[in-house]
């Protein structure tokens, strides 16, 4: 059963011109699954009313301590425009939460899970880390990302630091990067980590064109869990 709450912006970190992050603190919280995706509207509102104008964004973090939600944000159509200028600390918004089925295996905890992102797609993957750090489960990803230019990598130090050696690789398309490499992400590249193409987990996480690439070249390699979320 969702929830709906108010929600108070406590701090909005700007990653670019068009990528920001927002954190929020609501009301009313309830723990949710790594990988799900509230709605978010600038309207005050309750869960009585007809539910206004919204978009919805998938939920970047994991920390049921904390009780809080950060979301990445890319401007893109009005109501993202509206979101940048109105959303700024200490303002009020509403979120219905939680959606989707974009989550964790259930049945099974020991295979790798491969994450490819293109650019805010990020998001669910990095609720993916924080739940398998918490629970000393990290070895078990892999996360490939690729964005625009370095500083819409969102949290690469986080990445950097939490992720074992080997287990994250970065690209940039637009600028070239000292910390990552200046091309578009290939399948090839997921290739060498990968033991068993049957039984182990690729999620995909962007736009349409990229996820329509990755699952076609997954499954000509015999991928068989491949799980997409898939974005404007």
């Amino acid at each position: 059963m969702s929830i709906v709450s108010s929600a108070l912006v406590v701090d909005v970190i700007v990653h670019s011109d068009i990528v920001h992050e927002f954190i929020l603190r609501v009301d009313e919280f309830e723990d949710y699954e790594p990988g799900q995706f509230l709605q978010l509207t600038l309207d005050q509102t309750d869960a009585s009313a007809l539910w206004p104008e919204s978009r919805t964004f998938s939920i970047a973090s994991y920390n049921p301590q904390e009780k809080l939600i950060r979301l990445i944000i890319k401007k893109v159509g009005s109501y993202t425009i509206r979101i940048f200028n109105e959303l700024v600390p200490n303002t009020i918004c509403t979120v219905k939460y939680a959606y989707g089925d974009f989550m964790l295996p259930m049945f099974d905890e020991e295979e790798k899970i491969h994450c490819i992102a293109g650019g805010t797609g990020i998001a669910p993957f990095l609720s993916f880390l924080e739940y398998l750090t918490m629970n000393g489960k990290v070895n078990r990803l892999y996360i490939y990302y690729s964005a625009r230019k370095e500083s819409e990598l969102v949290h690469f130090e986080d990445l950097k630091r939490l992720l074992p050696e080997g287990h994250l690789k970065t690209f940039t398309t637009r600028k070239t990067s000292s910390t990552s490499e200046n091309r578009r992400m290939l399948v090839s590249d997921i290739i060498p980590n990968v033991n068993d193409f049957t039984e182990e987990h690729f999620y995909v996480c962007g736009s349409k064109g990229l996820i329509e690439k990755f699952k076609d070249e997954l499954e000509e390699k015999g991928a068989e869990n491949i799980y997409l979320d898939e974005w404007d």
